[in-house]
């Protein structure tokens, strides 16, 4: 088992280095700016929403902690639609367990397999049991 202290000194990984930014660290940003004075624009504020990274919005996470909710209230607040944004009730759904091959081999083994021939072992004792006597 792999310990931190035995590579770095006691709590040295926590300091970070030199020129980090002491959190909290904002991981998404939204901002505006008033766009009085630019000739032949659309509306008179100009929005920017920037977020740590693009893979929240992907397929893989989209499910994850309301990310979807998070991307779709972003382009609404981008293109002026606040009414589109409201906390939607959470949707019952079915939970997925993510398996490999070989879990799913061994549950199909103990459930078609294992345990049907348990439960004929034991209905076999019981009854070589109560023929003996």
């Amino acid at each position: 088992m792999w310990d931190a202290s035995s590579d770095i000194g006691e709590n040295e990984w926590l300091n970070g280095d030199e020129g980090d930014v002491p959190g909290p660290v904002p991981v998404a940003v939204a901002v505006t700016k008033k766009t009085v004075v630019v000739p032949d624009k659309v509306s008179d504020e100009a929005r920017l929403v920037v977020i740590g990274d693009s893979t929240f919005a992907s397929n893989r996470f989209k499910r994850t902690g309301g990310n979807a909710d998070l991307f779709a209230h972003a382009l609404s607040w981008l293109s002026g639609e606040e009414g589109k944004i409201a906390i939607r009730p959470r949707r019952r759904g079915a939970n997925h367990l993510p398996l490999n091959e070989a879990q799913q081999y061994g549950i199909v083994f103990f459930s078609v397999n294992l345990l049907p021939l348990l439960i004929v072992s034991v209905g076999f004792s019981v009854w070589a049991l109560r023929r003996r006597k």
